[in-house]
């Protein structure tokens, strides 16, 4: 047996309660070894599948750890509790995992290997919003940035279906939205080739989030003014498509028709067209690559807007 190794994991509590009375209370050592000794026992237990005396193993140790080496003895036990419930599928030991992820983290665990497992913990029991944490923490932490990017993003999108089969169109608008930022700031850490599939996921998200838009019917020139917002923020996040451009076009020109067919309009609305056609062009003209028939509709629509505000100082 190697040194250090606890022969009966049964008697492990009674046996460091005797070491620590001998001492006379002097518990800081003996915590130290005794946290260690725990650890290399139930790693042998887990080599052998031995999963629940492992777990055990560590519970012992732990009834009478100092906050010190809790960050240790929790990781330590959540990685078996888990490797238990993949085995046994009993729901008890997925949850003791997660929680002792999140006492280890919040004792001053920062293990790499705590945040993959804590995330795979939280997948499991679909808890999404949990996961999202996880992997803001690994990324606070300076933990394989690109990676964790597109772990979370990826909930953030498995958020937006829940949402969405719950007819909330609010947040799934939301969680679609912080997907796509984290998928553009993946894309910018990516190499040409890792880049390809982020880009296609960051398009097709896009375009997801574009037709929730086109379903709603549009009653009001805010419904048009939130498709121009949303045009926008796709350009502004790097979704720099000929597409995304016609849409922002095809709201603003909206807009515009709603006012002219009221044959009025307020000042509020008169500064909201005008702010909107000034975003279209500062928008455009960062696009080199836009082609010369967009600039033209650009500038129609620029003209119509002229158009409305003379139209509205003559009716003052």
């Amino acid at each position: 047996m190697a040194e250090g190794l606890i022969p009966n994991p049964r008697k492990l509590q009674e046996n460091i309660v005797k070491t620590r009375r001998s001492l006379y209370g002097s518990s800081k050592g003996i915590t130290v070894n005794t946290t260690a000794a725990a650890i290399n026992q139930a790693r042998a237990m887990a080599q052998e599948k031995n999963f629940k005396n492992a777990i055990d193993t560590l519970a012992a140790a732990l009834s009478i750890a100092t906050q010190k080496n809790q960050a240790a003895l929790c990781f330590e036990l959540g990685k078996y509790q888990l490797e238990y419930y993949l085995e046994n599928q009993l729901s008890e030991f997925l949850n003791g995992s997660r929680a002792n992820f999140k006492i280890s983290y919040d004792a001053g665990q920062r293990d790499r290997n705590l945040f993959t497992l804590w995330y795979e913990a939280d997948s499991i029991a679909k808890d999404y919003s949990s996961a999202i944490e996880v992997s803001s923490l690994a990324l606070q932490n300076k933990v394989n940035q690109l990676e964790w990017l597109r772990k979370r993003a990826s909930k953030y999108l498995q958020l937006s279906r829940q949402m969405a089969n719950a007819l909330n169109f609010e947040l799934t608008v939301d969680y679609k939205k912080k997907a796509a930022r984290d998928i553009t700031a993946a894309i910018k850490q990516s190499s040409d080739i890792e880049k390809l599939p982020l880009i296609q996921l960051h398009q097709d998200n896009n375009d997801e989030l574009w037709n929730l838009f086109i379903r709603k019917s549009i009653s009001a020139l805010s419904d048009q003014v939130d498709r121009f917002e949303l045009a926008r923020f796709f350009i502004s996040n790097g979704d720099k498509r000929r597409l995304n451009y016609e849409r922002l076009f095809a709201s603003l020109s909206g807009g515009i028709r709603h006012i002219n067919s009221r044959g009025k309009a307020s000042h509020d609305q008169i500064n909201l067209i005008q702010s909107l056609t000034q975003q279209a062009r500062s928008l455009s003209s960062n696009e080199r690559s836009r082609s010369g028939d967009l600039e033209n509709v650009l500038v129609g629509l620029e003209q119509q807007t002229g158009d409305l505000i003379l139209k509205f100082r003559k009716n003052k």
